[in-house]
């Protein structure tokens, strides 16, 4: 008989399989796998997006490549870098998603390893209690067995026959549910007729004397096996419900073991891979390690000359300012020279022009007074003639009394006039004695001019110039001139200084050639400066349109906007000077007849050339400064070069700092060619 703590257990077992607190498991693994079946949506999807950005990568190296071929600029290599780094810190987050979505996955999968383990411990135990279930089983198998033989013992009667008819029902019923081996249904085979008929068949007496007694054993006997077929039937319905649970057990195990299987190889392989590029990425490493020393190094050895470099132009720069303001000094004392020379010329022509027509009122004045004098002289002759004609006359009538009277008047008139141009005559003639005096003195002159000899030597030249700047340059003005002077300064400059003129408007059209071309050659740098502020106003405009707002760039701008509005005001003033100076033309200068003495005129021959020695100096410093940038522009895309090479699988942190070290001496570039051309150099030139 079962004991009442395993008819519990076994009604326990019974609600719990009708309740489904035994399927919570499966829904629990249910939900599990569509989980892993996202996770493994949300990896494709991830791959997929990588190997979009591995796509776009590609791209931006192919342009990368497009531009270096077509000599890209420094600030589009800038831009470059900056988008590479951008990508850089993309891929780096990307990375530590996939790392992170990796561990998730191999937690998860730990966790469905527990949970196997733990439904196998759970099956073990269920197989035990099964094993028990069968044994017990056996066990009541063979008490009903043992039954049928007491059974058969006792007689054969018709309840006895009943009785061993439904145990026998039982047992094949037991037989076909297979809860028992072979081997012990072998050793429960029931007893043989013959036996049974020998025992049967016994003595009729013991039969007859048991016969009472087995009446009352026999209701005893009815109520325990009922008791046992209600007992085997509870247990045949739980084994039913345990073996069907143990089949669906035993197929999700199965499933799950594939599906466990699968999710091992496909780790394998991730392992694999990821051992395969570890492997790749620190060959890679040491390799790019390397390349990236000696890349350094020759970044820093280009530094150290680029540094020289800014050192030298600064020295230069400080020589032209100096140059350029002892020029300005230069020029402004030679103008205001020009100018002292101008007025004092000036104020000699009109004194010239003064003399010239006083010369000509005097003469005019003679040759009217001689006429006069002429005509006088005529009347005079006339009224002489007249008198002997009156003293002939005397003995006339005393008619003609008042007509002598009329002319006594008129001779005492005539008298008057005579001694009113004798008056005149005596100054005229003294006048005279003046302006021969003065030619006199303009002969002795000629003749000196003629007797000095001709200059034939710069010697003589020198001493002339010293003298006339000696002259010039004293502050008393009550100075006397040697007459060899006058005429050596007659044989140079000429009568009314005529070849000073033209040696000196010679010499100004020169130099405004040189000018013209000096502030040329200001406007076409100034012009090229221009450019490339626009070029790199253009490309931070790109830059800010593509990362947003940047207070560097921002700044930068500015400080671009404020140069190009300075440049365009530099340009104005170059075009206001040259149209004043269109004003002060040498035809000008010639219709005014300006004249400068030789000193000055050599002075500013040597300022010329110095200028011109000092532009030549500086083009040959920006030829040498344009191969060095050539030299510089060959040098970075060789690192392009090398870059786009190492770029394939490269180690993220060694690629982040080359590409800060990269911006760094781009940036140092940048800001050696903004010193170079900066405001202050083209405001003073």
């Amino acid at each position: 008989m079962l004991n009442s703590s395993e008819r519990e257990t076994n009604e326990s077992l019974l609600r719990k399989s009708r309740s489904g607190s035994l399927f919570q498991t499966d829904n629990s693994w249910s939900i599990k796998k569509q989980e892993l079946e996202n996770s493994l949506k949300t990896l494709s999807m991830e791959k997929q997006d990588l190997l979009f950005r591995k796509e776009s990568v590609e791209k931006m190296r192919s342009k990368a490549l497009r531009i270096t071929q077509k000599d890209a600029s420094i600030e589009e290599l800038r831009m470059l870098l900056e988008i590479s780094h951008e990508q850089s810190k993309d891929y780096s987050n990307a990375l530590t998603f996939e790392r992170k979505s990796k561990q998730e996955m191999e937690e998860y999968l730990q966790s469905v390893k527990n949970r196997y383990d733990e439904l196998e411990k759970f099956n073990k135990s269920l197989s035990t209690r099964i094993s028990n279930k069968d044994k017990h089983i056996s066990y009541c198998v063979s008490d009903l067995y043992k039954l049928k033989s007491k059974i058969e013992k006792i007689g054969n009667s018709a309840i006895s026959t009943n009785i061993q008819m439904e145990i026998e029902g039982i047992i094949e019923k037991l037989s076909t549910d297979d809860y028992f081996n072979f081997e012990e249904k072998k050793t429960l085979k029931t007893p043989t007729k013959s036996a049974g008929k020998s025992f049967n068949f016994g003595d009729s007496n013991i039969s007859n004397m048991s016969m009472s007694s087995n009446t009352e054993s026999n209701a005893k006997l009815t109520e325990e096996i009922s008791s046992l077929r209600r007992q085997l039937q509870e247990t045949q319905e739980l084994y039913h419900i345990v073996s069907e649970q143990l089949r669906e057990r035993n197929d999700k195990g199965i499933r799950y073991d594939e599906e466990i299987s699968v999710l091992r190889n496909k780790l394998q392989e991730a392992r694999r891979e990821y051992d395969t590029l570890t492997s790749q990425l620190v060959k890679q490493s040491t390799d790019r390690d390397f390349q990236h020393k000696n890349l350094l190094i020759e970044i820093e050895e280009l530094k150290k000359k680029r540094n020289e470099q800014e050192i030298e132009v600064k020295k230069l720069e400080t020589n032209y300012k100096t140059n350029i303001s002892e020029l300005e000094t230069s020029l402004s004392t030679s103008r205001e020279r020009f100018l002292q020379l101008l007025e004092d010329k000036s104020k000699l022509e009109s004194d010239s022009l003064q003399m010239r027509a006083e010369k000509k009122e005097l003469i005019n004045q003679l040759q009217i007074k001689e006429m006069k004098i002429n005509e006088l002289s005529a009347s005079i002759q006339g009224l002489s003639q007249e008198l002997g004609l009156l003293k002939k006359h005397l003995n006339l009538d005393d008619v003609d009394i008042g007509q002598l009277r009329n002319l006594s008047q008129k001779t005492q008139n005539l008298e008057e006039q005579l001694e009113q141009a004798k008056q005149a005559l005596s100054a005229s003639k003294s006048r005279e004695e003046l302006m021969m005096q003065e030619i006199d003195d303009l002969s002795e002159k000629l003749e000196i001019y003629e007797s000095c000899p001709t200059i034939n030597s710069e010697s003589v030249l020198k001493q002339l110039s010293q003298q006339i700047s000696s002259i010039i340059l004293s502050k008393d003005k009550a100075f006397a001139i040697d007459p060899k002077i006058k005429s050596l300064l007659k044989q140079v400059f000429g009568e009314n200084c005529v070849r000073l003129m033209d040696n000196y408007e010679e010499i100004v059209k020169s130099v405004h050639q040189d000018k013209n071309q000096l502030k040329d050659r200001l406007l076409y740098e100034i012009e090229l400066r221009a450019q490339c502020l626009i070029e790199t106003q253009k490309s931070f405009d790109m830059i800010l349109e593509y990362k947003g707002r940047d207070k560097d760039i921002e700044n930068k701008r500015k400080q671009i906007t404020e140069e190009l509005k300075h440049i365009e005001k530099q340009i104005s003033i170059e075009e206001s000077a040259q149209n004043m100076y269109k004003v002060d033309s040498p035809t000008q200068n010639k219709q005014r007849n300006d004249f400068k003495l030789k000193d000055e005129v050599e002075n500013l021959k040597g300022e010329n050339e110095k200028l011109k020695s000092d532009i030549n100096s500086y083009e040959k410093e920006q030829s040498q400064l344009n191969e060095e940038l050539n030299k510089s522009t060959i040098l970075i895309e060789q690192l392009k070069k090398k870059i786009s090479k190492a770029m394939v699988n490269v180690n993220k942190d060694d690629l982040v700092g080359f590409l800060q070290c990269e911006a760094a001496a781009l940036e140092e570039t940048l800001t050696g060619n903004q010193n170079y051309f900066g405001n202050e150099s083209f405001a003073e030139l």
